[in-house]
This record gives structure tokens, sequence and C-alpha cells, in this order.
């Protein structure tokens, strides 16, 4: 609460126990939370990487779990998303429609659920992402750190495109090409109203 300059706990209980659906926040465990995102309603999506489920809090403070069967594994595609396979779950993004998840096990890839129907499809096979936000097309923008790079992917056809970085870990220089730039383990994005591409760059210490 910035008025006060004071802090609550809005999900989770201390331990890493399977969450407890239906729970209110603080009362249902979350297990090494990953990434964040917030949709326009105000509900709050966060990745609870060793539950590999995806849980999303309401404004009432009440958990559901949104995506995620508990296996630590990549699956279950075309069926709904509780009932799926999530594996270790890493960046989020979600707009109206759509939430975004990006996997961290190595078979697994960029997986969409549809908020409406709760069906989840992959849309991408891109792995090792750990940040990622939406830009003013509705595509997405991802860190990769052990890639040393930044790619937009195409959610149309999952393709996707280096936008930062050169591939190899090193220091890059300010004012070149973006994809000229050496970067050191990317690991947050944020795609601004204007379009341009902020990212910490985590061992550049920038």
């Amino acid at each position: 609460d910035e008025s006060i300059s004071r802090i609550d706990t809005l999900v989770g209980d201390g331990t890493t126990a399977a969450p407890t659906a239906g729970a209110f926040g603080p009362k249902s465990a979350l297990a090494r939370p990953q990434g964040l995102a917030v949709d326009s309603a105000g509900n709050i999506y966060v990745a609870s990487e060793l539950q590999d489920r995806v849980l999303r809090i309401d404004p009432f403070g009440v958990v559901t779990v949104v995506a995620g069967d508990g296996d630590e594994d990549s699956d279950g595609d075309g069926g709904l998303a509780v009932d799926a396979s999530v594996g270790r779950p890493q960046g989020l993004a979600v707009d109206g429609a759509f939430l975004y998840i990006a996997e961290g096990v190595s078979n697994g890839g960029v997986r969409r659920v549809d908020l409406g129907s709760g069906l989840i499809s992959r849309i991408a096979t891109v792995n090792g992402i750990e940040g990622m936000a939406l830009d003013g097309s509705g595509n997405l923008v991802a860190a990769r750190p052990s890639f040393q790079e930044v790619v937009r992917i195409d959610v149309a056809t999952g393709t996707s495109t280096r936008v930062a970085g050169t591939g190899s870990f090193g220091t890059g220089a300010d004012g070149v090409a973006a994809t000229s730039s050496a970067l050191r383990s990317p690991t947050g994005v944020h795609v601004d109203s204007n379009g341009d591409i902020l990212i910490a760059d985590t061992f550049s210490h920038r």
C-alpha cells in the first residue's frame, strides 16, 4: 500500500505444499514464485515454479489454479489448462483474452491459455525464457538469459526473432543496433507505451 508504505502478503503461506484452490491468498501455499502478470480486471497471475502451476488471485484475494496439474512436464495441449502439465513455469504475460506461460523444462515452450474456455495450446517451441511481456501488436517479447538474447515471438506463427543481444555473453556498447550489442544474462523485459523494450541485463548490472 503506497499511501502508508505498508507491505502485505497477497498469496503464499510460507510453505511449498500444493496450492489450496478457493482459499484466501495468504492461506494458500506458493512454491518458488517466478513470473507475475496483472490483467485489466485486477486479477494477479503468478507462476508457482515448484508446484508446476499458474495461480490466479482475484481482487478479493481468492486463489484459483488456472494452469498446471502439478506434473513437471509439458503436455495436454488442446485440453483444459488445469488438466495439462505446465513444467516449471517462468515468465507470464496476459491480455484481455489470453494468458501466456513460458515453461522452464527442456521440452517446454510458450503455452497460451484461453481465459474464456480454459483451453491450453502451444504457440512456440522457444525455451529458456524468463521475463516476458506483450508489445503493442500483441506479440511477445521474451528474455532468454542462457542464450544472451531478447526475442520477439509472433503469437500467430510461433516464429521468434532476435531483437537484442548477439547470442554471446558480454557487455555491449550503447548507441549501436540492439542486435550488435552483447548482453549478460537478460532476465526481465518491459515494453513501454512507445514500443521501446526495457531490458534488465543481470550481470551487466544495468
